[in-house]
């Protein structure tokens, strides 16, 4: 296999209440208990994250962030560029 039929993505995605190191830490955890979620950093105002496409969508990790009580508000594809607002459902 090579590495453009590899399924891996790579999101960047703004997270406005992240107030202190241990908000990030809790964060980090969540993301890293993820099935799907290979690797995860946090970046200024939000967190970088690289998944396996075929395990998790974008939403998935937007919704799961929010059950774990983060505003996920606007992700970036680090790849394509493309912005989108995510849905506060």
């Amino acid at each position: 296999m090579t590495i453009l039929d590899e399924p891996l993505q790579e999101l960047d995605l703004v997270v406005s209440d992240l107030q202190s190191p241990a908000d990030e830490k809790r964060l980090q955890k969540v993301l890293e208990r993820m099935p799907g979620v290979q690797a995860a950093r946090i970046i200024p105002e939000g967190v970088w994250i690289r998944y396996d496409a075929d395990s998790v969508s974008k939403n998935k990790i937007c919704q799961s962030l929010s059950a774990a009580g983060f505003k996920p508000q606007m992700f970036q594809d680090s790849l394509s560029g493309e912005t989108t607002e995510v849905s506060q459902r």
